[in-house]
């Protein structure tokens, strides 16, 4: 007898159709809901035009601005929270034991559930914003435009980052096997490398004098809703037209350009990645792993150590703060009460973390080599950070190597571009760290003795490679400090009075032609306070003469002069109005700004020319700080001057007595 045996070829799918379906039907309520959330903001437009009669008109730049404004402001956070439910919902039964038995004994390969469900969240994840942007589509139609440019780029970037953030959600969802683990460790995996940097920061800030928490660095590529939200962005630009009949003209947007969209298709191909990485785990993934807080064997070290590191960095400043910071001599952390803390810290979240690898509270037997080791680690690392081996505390570019410095000094600011300008500030920097042992030492004088003062310095350094280097220091002198040249205070002084500096701070370079003026003065007869006027060509002598006070040094003596400060210096202010010249020759753009300039009895030359041009005389004088207090000029409730119109009870002030001599 001839046998015959026939064999059915099995038939291997990728995507299995009714997996999808039930994923969909099953889920409804989480995209559903998502999608009336998301129409209520199309549907609010359209109320606000149906009010409006239909009668506001969009154009193409103000709808694509509309687009990019979603798109670089809300998207990212949006997918970052709305791409974990959706991942949670599809791989769910892998954090149940008898749930993931049975998907596994399905006629279904690996292979086709992982493609069926990751098709399944993205659909979940995409219909949301499917709905939103038709019906946006729709209403900004009725209003006029859609921007079918603006309109594709968003699409894509929308695409792209969807597929990242659910990509990234899928491969935390096979590294662990619980569920509320897996939320936890999908918010990590986004914000580790920016916390961890926000911490050693903190750390570092503390034992470093004048060493400020500067912005997030390099970190931010490893934190990609960081990036996302501060790298991408749009540009606006504005055409001047002008209104028919009157003396100005208003702005009209006339284009806008999306800026680092390459930065959302990197992180769409790095989400092909992890889609990758997360098949390779999903293809040895145990069924038994359900319930474990890490799934995969070789992770567990990491995520013991991992949480020992943060909890000592975060615990460790946490306890410092509550039990320590209140003893401390000064406002710097103290290196062995801060390593004690970061050992406790450290040890506490290990043992936590072992108990969660090991769901059992019987740990420590078995686990205190680890932690012993843990608590050396967490010593080591304040020793190394206390120590300042990577010299942070000392660190001052030269000026070869910075593009442009923003200085805070006393009354100046502005930043500074001629490399002369930005040696003289990295000079005085110098001097400060010359003499931080006793700025330290001296710490809060001021708030205790007599003639001690308080000052800051602070500075931002754009450097040549695109980084930046800030600093900012507060510092306690006595008032005999600025009388010597040589001490990093008398450097500081003589800074602040550098014509070089005081240019930056007062002129302006965008000049076209002043309009007028004002300068705030007071009657003799009385307190009441007047504004003398001051006319355009005023105005332009008087620039004259701050521009010779600044060159010879006038502007800036009064900065660290505390106990003089309130005779030298006038209340009020000089204000001089003028129009900005066009930046382009076609453009015949200007728009309106002011300068305030606050003077002090050693403006010679614009005091001198403000008599001389009639600006104040008998009956418009100028009163310091002092003469004010002494005559009492000042409301009680408010503290501030007052103005009497002659309706009030006024109090009479012998003013020309005061200003006699000084009016000639």
């Amino acid at each position: 007898m001839n046998w015959e045996v026939r064999t059915m070829q099995s038939k291997t799918s990728f995507f299995n159709p009714m997996l999808f379906r039930k994923n969909l039907t099953r889920f409804w309520p989480l995209w559903g809901g998502a999608s009336i959330l998301g129409g209520l903001a199309p549907l609010a437009m359209l109320m606000q035009l149906i009010q409006n009669r239909f009668q506001v008109v969009l154009t193409g730049p103000e709808v694509a601005d509309a687009y990019y404004l979603i798109l670089t402001e809300i998207v990212p956070a949006l997918c970052l929270l709305y791409a974990v439910l959706c991942a949670l919902v599809v791989w769910s039964y892998l954090y149940n034991a008898r749930s993931v038995g049975l998907m596994h004994t399905l006629p279904l390969s690996r292979r086709g559930l992982f493609v069926t469900n990751v098709l399944s969240g993205l659909a979940m994840l995409l219909i949301p914003f499917a709905v939103t942007g038709v019906l946006c589509v729709l209403v900004t139609a009725m209003a006029g435009s859609v921007a079918p440019a603006a309109l594709l780029v968003t699409v894509v970037c929308v695409l792209g980052e969807c597929l990242f953030y659910f990509s990234s959600a899928t491969l935390v969802a096979f590294v662990t096997g619980h569920g509320a683990a897996m939320v936890v460790l999908y918010f990590v995996f986004h914000f580790l490398a920016v916390g961890v940097e926000f911490l050693l920061r903190g750390l570092g800030n503390g034992f470093y004098f004048g060493v400020t928490s500067d912005p997030v660095g390099v970190s931010q590529w490893l934190s990609p809703t960081v990036a996302l939200l501060r790298q991408v962005a749009y540009r606006e630009e504005y055409r001047e037209i002008p209104v028919p009949g009157r003396d100005f003209v208003r702005s009209e947007l006339s284009a806008v350009h999306l800026e680092n969209a390459w930065i959302i298709a990197l992180y769409a191909l790095v989400g092909v990645g992890l889609l990758v990485l997360a098949w390779l785990l999903y293809c040895r993934r145990r069924s038994e792993s359900a319930g474990d807080v890490v799934a995969v064997g070789w992770m567990k070290p990491v995520f013991r150590y991992g949480v020992a590191l943060c909890a000592g960095l975060a615990g460790g400043l946490a306890l410092y703060s509550i039990f320590w910071s209140s003893y401390q001599a000064g406002s710097r952390y103290e290196a062995v009460p801060m390593g004690i803390c970061m050992a406790i810290a450290a040890v506490m979240g290990f043992y936590i973390a072992s108990m969660l690898l090991a769901k059992s509270l019987r740990i420590f037997r078995a686990t205190w080599k680890g932690a012993a080791g843990t608590a050396v680690a967490a010593a080591v690392l304040c020793g190394i950070a206390a120590a300042d081996v990577l010299g942070v505390e000392d660190r001052v570019p030269q000026a070869g190597e910075v593009s442009s410095v923003y200085l805070m000094l006393d009354s100046v600011n502005g930043n500074f571009f001629e490399e002369e300008e930005i040696q003289k500030i990295v000079e005085a920097h110098q001097g400060i760290l010359a003499e931080k042992a006793v700025f330290l030492s001296n710490e809060n004088r001021a708030y205790q003795e007599d003639e001690w003062y308080k000052t800051s310095f602070q500075v931002d350094y754009q450097l040549n490679n695109g980084k930046k280097l800030s600093r900012s220091y507060y510092i306690d002198y006595h008032r005999d400090d600025p009388e010597n040249p040589e001490s990093a205070i008398g450097r500081l002084a003589a800074l602040a009075a550098d014509p070089a500096v005081q240019r930056v701070n007062l002129l302006r370079d965008d000049i076209d032609h002043f309009t007028g003026g004002e300068i705030d003065c007071w009657l003799p007869n009385g307190r009441a306070q007047s504004y003398a006027a001051i006319d355009a060509g005023q105005a332009q002598t008087l620039y004259e003469a701050v521009q010779r006070d600044i060159e010879a040094g006038h502007f800036g003596k009064t900065a660290f002069r505390d106990e003089q400060w309130a005779q030298e210096v006038y209340y009020g202010s000089l204000n001089l109005y003028y129009q900005t010249t066009p930046i382009a020759e076609e453009d015949n753009a200007s728009y309106g700004r002011a300068i305030s300039i606050n003077l002090s009895v050693h403006c010679t030359e614009t005091l001198n020319t403000l008599k001389k041009l009639g600006i104040l005389d008998e009956d418009h004088l100028l009163l310091t700080y002092r003469e004010m207090d002494e005559q009492n000029v000042y409301d009680d409730d408010s503290d501030l001057p007052i103005a009497q119109n002659g309706t009030a009870e006024s109090v009479y002030i012998p003013a020309e007595n005061v200003f006699a001599e000084r009016m000639g």
